[in-house]
């Protein structure tokens, strides 16, 4: 008996060894305290055409009329694709693009133009509701090499130039119209933009690090606004890192956590590195996720919730 509980400790340790070796990270600080959020998600809510997939969810938004778009990596380039509220294919939008390379978000503004973020191209390019193209932000870079390494840990920002990006990732506006960009992989920084100038008086007010690792977050709209963040640690096949990331959670502006939902894993209600969320309605959500090469629509059931830290 003693000999098989030494082993058995032998094993733990050896375990606790392997995952502080592979840089797992801790859980959340706020998983422990936060409430659970029941929800339902939607079965088979997007219908492609046979023989059309989507590859790795990059980007989800929605419009005015409810009108579903993703933005995804396919072996293609990127594309990106118009779905009825109900998940019906409606239309492919700028099919070969040039500034089509590398997905990283679509988002809609409040006039329904779609705008996409395409980090391999150092892009973000304006659509009408129409689709056609409006406006364009950034230039390819010309020499055909490809995507650029990300820098390594530590590395200095390159010195800013104002109209070119490093791998931007995702694109939103003020009340004013004035455009602000996450210039992202490479750049390290969040540029402003109003229709002739460029801006660098952003501030920042305050730093939510209870939540893990916010790889997606989105606001909902209306007089009282909740922020979700996704904790989703790097996209890998590791099991160890599904038992410290894969929950949603929702907050108050101000950090507070309301309650979280949902696990790392690969069926539905689960979650596999969520990139991007559309929140436009509270309880009625999108997430699109890299390794699930899906998007899921979440319908959220809230209790009585209490905040938590």
């Amino acid at each position: 008996m003693k000999r098989g509980f030494g082993l058995g400790v032998l094993v733990l340790l050896l375990a606790g060894i392997t995952q502080a070796q592979q840089n797992v990270p801790p859980p959340a600080k706020a998983f422990a305290t936060a409430p659970e959020i029941p929800y339902d998600s939607v079965p088979n809510f997007l219908k492609l055409p046979t023989g059309l997939y989507l590859g790795e969810g990059i980007g989800v938004a929605t419009n005015s009329k409810g009108h579903v778009f993703v933005y995804t990596r396919s072996g293609e380039a990127s594309r990106l694709f118009e779905f009825d509220p109900k998940g019906t294919l409606v239309r492919e939008i700028g099919k070969g693009l040039y500034g089509f390379q590398m997905a990283h978000a679509v988002r809609v503004d409040p006039q329904d133009n779609i705008w996409v973020v395409d980090e391999g191209t150092d892009m973000v390019i304006k659509f009408s509701p129409d689709g056609r193209v409006a406006m364009t932000m950034g230039r390819r870079l010309e020499f055909g090499g490809g995507l650029r390494a990300t820098p390594a840990p530590g590395t200095t920002p390159p010195p800013p130039d104002p109209y070119r990006f490093g791998r931007p990732t995702d694109v939103a506006w003020d009340a004013a119209g004035n455009i602000f960009v996450s210039d992202g992989y490479t750049n390290s920084r969040v540029v402003k933009y109003d229709k002739n100038v460029l801006s660098n008086d952003l501030m920042v007010k305050a730093i939510y690090d209870n939540v893990g690792a916010p790889w997606a977050v989105c606001i909902t709209p209306g007089p009282h606004q909740y922020l979700y963040s996704s904790n989703s640690n790097p996209d890998n096949n590791n099991s160890l890192f599904n038992v410290v990331s894969g929950e949603i959670y929702k907050m108050e502006l101000d950090g507070r956590v309301l309650g979280k939902f949902g696990k790392g894993g690969k069926q539905l209600k689960e979650f596999t590195t969520v990139h991007a969320m559309d929140c436009r309605n509270e309880n009625d959500l999108l997430t699109a996720e890299i390794t699930g090469w899906r998007v899921q629509k979440l319908l959220l059931h809230p209790q009585v919730q209490t905040s938590s830290r």
